[in-house]
C-alpha cells in the first residue's frame, strides 16, 4: 500500500466514524466534548480533529464507494465487513472487483496538512484502542 493510499485509508475511516453517526448526536454537545476529552486523554489536537471533519464532510472531500471499497479491499476485509462499515451492499462490491480486475482507482488523499494527518490519525488509533477487546467478541454472543 502506497503513502497517499494510506493515508486516504485513515481519512476515510475517520471519516466514516463521523458519518456512521445520526443527526442529533453530531448536533450534541456532549458527543463532542466527548471527543475533546479523548484527545485530551490520548494528547490529540482537538482544533485538528474538528477542522478534519469539516473537510472531509465537504461534498468534494467525501470518499467514494469505488476507493471506499478498493482500499477496504486492499487491507483484506471480506464482503461482510466492508458492508458494516461502509454500507457497500455485495452486488456493488462485485461490480467493483470486476472493474479493479483490468484498472486500479486514482487515490488521492485530502488533507495535505500534516497536524491534520498526524491528528486524525491518533485518533483512529486511539478509538481502536478504546473499543480493545469488543471489536474481537461479536455482540450478538452476549444477548441471550
Amino acid at each position: 500500500m502506497t503513502q497517499e493510499e494510506n493515508d486516504r485509508l485513515i481519512e476515510i475511516l475517520f471519516y466514516l466514524y463521523f458519518d456512521n453517526k445520526d443527526s442529533a448526536m453530531l448536533s450534541s454537545n456532549l458527543f463532542w466534548n466527548t471527543i475533546k476529552d479523548i484527545c485530551a486523554l490520548y494528547s490529540i489536537n482537538d482544533r485538528a480533529i474538528v477542522q478534519a471533519v469539516r473537510i472531509l464532510m465537504a461534498k468534494e472531500n467525501c470518499p467514494e464507494d469505488k476507493e471506499t471499497y478498493y482500499l477496504l479491499d486492499k487491507i483484506g476485509l471480506t464482503v461482510r465487513p466492508i458492508r458494516r462499515i461502509s454500507g457497500i451492499y455485495w452486488q456493488k462490491q462485485k461490480a467493483y472487483k470486476e472493474e479493479f480486475a483490468t484498472t486500479i482507482p486514482i487515490i488521492k488523499r485530502r488533507l495535505t496538512d500534516v497536524i491534520y494527518k498526524k491528528s486524525i490519525r491518533d485518533f483512529v488509533y486511539a478509538m481502536y484502542d478504546i473499543n480493545g477487546i469488543f471489536n474481537e467478541v461479536s455482540k450478538d454472543i452476549l444477548e441471550i
